[in-house]
């Protein structure tokens, strides 16, 4: 096998930048070594050493491209592709198309029960993590349901997690962590609740 090449952190920092639509420098990148046996949050709250970034938008395919699974990996896969669409479907969402206006959207949504709005839920989820092919015609729904997407962000330049030492990474239901590199020594540990999305160029286990 030949040696894994190593990406040059401006490379890097380019490529970051034009996905999310930020503006990040190696000087506003942090570095993250912490002592033994050093517990460290990562939170949307109070707890939290380090704050998170919100990214924005209302566009569903903007959010695939950031926390999501590109649609091209169910080609590779086609026994991965979503259940039965229906089953995720509010009965007035049924023949909703990418032609009615905003504000029928609105209606649609203003007039579900409580028990849709679960249903609703599944279904982005399946957009998300799933081929939305299948499922494009319903986005203008979904995004007019949830109106808009806040997703939070930590950006680093290189983590270090000495033995005993853990960081654990707790968004409200979403996240991404930025980091040129991850260093992780044997008993240290990087613990992630929610759905977190690692932007990472190498994680080294020493």
């Amino acid at each position: 096998m030949g040696k894994e090449k190593k990406v040059p952190i401006d490379r890097f920092i380019k490529t970051v930048n034009k996905k999310y639509g930020i503006s990040l420098t190696e000087k506003n990148l942090p570095n993250i070594k912490l002592d033994a046996s050093e517990r460290l949050i990562l939170s949307q709250g109070k707890d939290s050493k380090y704050s998170p970034t919100m990214l924005e938008t209302n566009d569903l395919d903007e959010l695939k491209s950031w926390i999501g699974t590109p649609d091209k990996t169910f080609d590779e896969r086609p026994c991965c592709r979503s259940r039965t669409i229906s089953d995720w479907l509010p009965a007035g969402i049924i023949g909703k198309s990418k032609k009615d206006t905003s504000r029928a959207l609105k209606r649609t949504v203003d007039k579900m029960k409580p028990s849709e709005h679960q249903k609703i839920m599944h279904l982005t989820k399946a957009y998300l993590y799933g081929d939305s092919r299948p499922i494009l015609k319903y986005k203008p729904l979904m995004e007019a349901y949830w109106d808009r997407f806040r997703i939070p962000q930590w950006w680093f330049k290189r983590i270090y997690v000495p033995a005993g030492s853990v960081i654990t990474i707790s968004p409200n239901n979403a996240g991404i962590l930025l980091a040129y590199s991850i260093e992780i020594e044997e008993g240290g540990k990087v613990i992630c609740n929610g759905s977190m999305t690692l932007d990472v160029t190498r994680i080294n286990k020493l």
